[in-house]
């Protein structure tokens, strides 16, 4: 159930999708709807469509919060970014509707809850990324992610992009985007822009409006493909290769990286104005020789999701490498190992199909 405040005449109207897939009561005044509250006994959200002080929506959020039945209080509003504060989730009103299936999933009275990390780790360092992820996540800014090949990337970005979605967030490698044809795969093109264009087609832009883009190797990008991006980066504003309409798909911006931030500027491999508006966070994913600690986790966590029914005995022997190719090699290896039938003794594996020089890896 969810209850809706708000005196606006049309709201109905404006929510007539919500209430086609949800029971939805409404109510002119909050006294009223804490009245109503006060006595459900199911699992309900409160919606409010009105500008309330703080004041009066703490006051609001206590109220509700005596009855264990309250899951969510959703605020509308007419900024530009959602962000989570507990319970409450404020979320701009020409978004509400692309985000119905994250912001109106009910669990007994329950928040709804995230899946569990896929980031495995329970050293200091994997903590603090979590921690890292989870704050970013709610605020909505584009993120540039740096670190090592093989160190989880694009696994991180897919987290940041669940804190606020359930399903995959679409991801483009920018090393096989062809130049000139970088504007029709990101925006689309209209039938005839050029030879091959039998139909009309979208671009992988549109597929993620709404929600999130991540962007791998973000370094490959050319100088003139980034300024074909800058616009949409900036205001979501882009056209179809062929078509003169300027059409909006404001979304987020993940871009992935496995060279240095300093790295960047030094050899220009981004433009500054680029960098300034898709980083604002920026995050670095650890080594794994910076959390050796890990391997075990990593390793046994791996080995059930791959089915191995007899576990690799000496981790310490995996612990002593120093992995130059992070996550990655390590569940090379293990998968090596046991391959081989020499889960107790991966270090014949590691001197036999491992060397440091087999895994010339740049960072």
């Amino acid at each position: 159930m969810i209850l809706v405040n708000s005196t606006s005449r049309y709201i109905r109207q404006k929510l007539a999708w919500l209430c086609e897939r949800e029971n939805c009561q409404f109510f002119a005044s909050l006294s009223r709807l804490e009245a109503c509250s006060s006595k459900c006994e199911s699992a309900f959200h409160v919606l409010v469509d009105e500008d309330y002080s703080l004041g009066v929506i703490t006051a609001l959020l206590k109220k509700l919060e005596e009855n264990r039945h309250f899951t969510k209080l959703i605020l509308l509003t007419d900024g530009s970014y959602s962000f989570s504060i507990g319970k409450a989730v404020v979320v701009p009103r020409d978004r509400l509707e692309s985000r119905a299936d994250e912001i109106f999933t009910f669990s007994s009275g329950k928040d709804s809850g995230r899946k569990e990390s896929a980031l495995i780790g329970s050293s200091a360092v994997m903590s603090d990324l979590r921690k890292k992820i989870e704050l970013i996540g709610k605020s909505e800014c584009n993120v540039l992610i740096c670190g090592e090949s093989g160190s989880g990337k694009e696994i991180a970005a897919q987290e940041i992009h669940r804190t606020l979605f359930t399903s995959e967030a679409p991801v483009v490698n920018c090393a096989l985007l062809d130049n000139s044809l970088v504007e029709s795969f990101l925006f689309g093109h209209v039938k005839g822009a050029f030879s091959g264009a039998l139909s009309d087609h979208e671009g992988i832009v549109e597929l993620a409006k709404g929600k999130t883009l991540i962007l791998d190797e973000i370094e490959e990008l050319s100088p003139q493909q980034q300024a074909k991006l800058l616009r949409f980066v900036e205001n979501g504003e882009y056209r179809r290769v062929g078509e003169n309409i300027t059409r909006k798909a404001k979304c987020r911006i993940i871009a992935i990286t496995n060279v240095p931030v300093e790295t960047l500027y030094r050899k220009r491999l981004i433009r500054m104005d680029f960098y300034m508006r898709i980083a604002g966070a920026t995050i670095i994913v650890p080594s794994l020789k910076n959390h050796r600690d890990d391997i075990e986790e990593l390793v046994r966590n791996y080995e059930k999701q791959k089915n191995y029914t007899s576990p690799i005995l000496d981790i310490e022997s995996l612990k002593s490498y120093s992995w130059p190719g992070n996550v990655r090699q390590l569940f090379t290896v293990v998968d090596e190992i046991h391959r081989n039938g020499k889960a107790g003794n991966p270090q014949l594996v590691i001197s036999d199909f491992v060397s440091e020089s087999c895994f010339e890896y740049n960072a």
